[in-house]
């Protein structure tokens, strides 16, 4: 699964990059235009459904097996020290905002 998301965002990122171009040239509607921009939109829906998974699935682990179905105490400070477990293990990208 961690591979999976890297190559999906590495691949997302890519699109960013590269994808302005295309957008601020306007290039002609060639077969091959119109294939690569369905490819790179059809990417862009995959990263963001991957992600919004990923993150529902980090709240759903929270809720479910740390605090047990109940409210956090006030300064617990569970999302800020899951947030450093995996940054340290996983690097950037899981701040707590």
């Amino acid at each position: 699964m961690r591979k999976c998301i890297v190559l999906l965002f590495s691949c997302f990122l890519v699109f960013l990059i590269n994808g302005c171009d295309l957008v601020e040239k306007k290039q002609a509607d060639t077969p091959s235009a119109v294939v690569v921009e369905q490819t790179k939109k059809s990417l862009a829906v995959s990263v963001n459904s991957v992600l919004t998974m990923l993150y529902w699935n980090i709240g759903k682990t929270i809720n479910n097996d740390i605090l047990k179905n109940e409210r956090a105490e006030y300064g617990k400070e569970i999302v800020s020290t899951l947030s450093r477990q995996l940054i340290k293990e996983y690097g950037k990208g899981y701040s707590k905002r």
